[in-house]
């Protein structure tokens, strides 16, 4: 499939495989793919798709990924991007792999994780993502450990600009809960103290930049 592809900027894939398909008397070895954004989903990605596949340039990787898939081939676009998303369905072993395998190639500056993710993160990878992501997005789903965890980063942080939460799964009324508002307060406080920004989206209401003298 991508050896047919030459220029597309975005490719969003749910499920199913990413194949290579047969040669044909128009593929040439010479042919480049672009694709800035990858969306893989529960995706199985075979490892000869990816050897008989044109150089591509690749920015941005969203991964959700099932269980029983190998992450192997997967590793193969980590040098590649700058921006990674990694869904709550990642389980720790292979989200904790791919980071480190990110940070092996030191090309990553925005980081999106759930908070579960948040949780299953080991030492090696909250150092890395303490020394080099410019920007962190949190789906917020749990507070607790999660809370802990991510305050610990934001004063450590390094290079740290901004932290964006995300309240994707957040009802209207779990946003005016007691537990929702420590957490922002929380947050507010540990970026006012390292001059980070602070910003929400998908939130019932008061979506955008924090104000965090209010």
């Amino acid at each position: 499939m991508i050896e047919n592809m030459s220029k597309l900027a975005n490719l969003n894939l749910a499920r199913g495989s990413f194949m290579a398909s047969p040669p044909t008397r128009t593929s040439t070895a010479s042919q480049s793919a672009l694709i800035l954004r990858l969306s893989l989903f529960s995706t199985f990605v075979d490892e000869e798709a990816l050897e008989v596949a044109p150089p591509f340039y690749l920015s941005a990787l969203h991964l959700g990924v099932n269980a029983s898939h190998p992450i192997q081939p997967l590793l193969t676009f980590i040098d590649r991007i700058t921006s990674l998303t990694l869904s709550l369905h990642l389980d720790a072993d292979k989200m904790n792999q791919l980071l480190a395998e990110s940070d092996v190639t030191q090309q990553l500056n925005f980081l999106s994780l759930s908070s579960r993710n948040i949780i299953d993160l080991d030492a090696s990878n909250l150092l890395m993502i303490k020394q080099r992501i410019i920007t962190l997005e949190v789906t917020h789903s749990r507070t607790g450990q999660a809370l802990d965890k991510l305050i610990g980063i934001i004063d450590g942080s390094v290079l740290m600009e901004k932290v964006i939460l995300d309240g994707l799964y957040v009802t209207a009324t779990a946003e005016g809960s007691t537990k929702v508002t420590e957490m922002l307060r929380a947050l507010k406080e540990a970026c006012k103290t390292k001059g980070i920004e602070l910003w929400r989206k998908n939130f019932p209401t008061m979506n955008g930049q924090v104000n965090l003298g209010a």
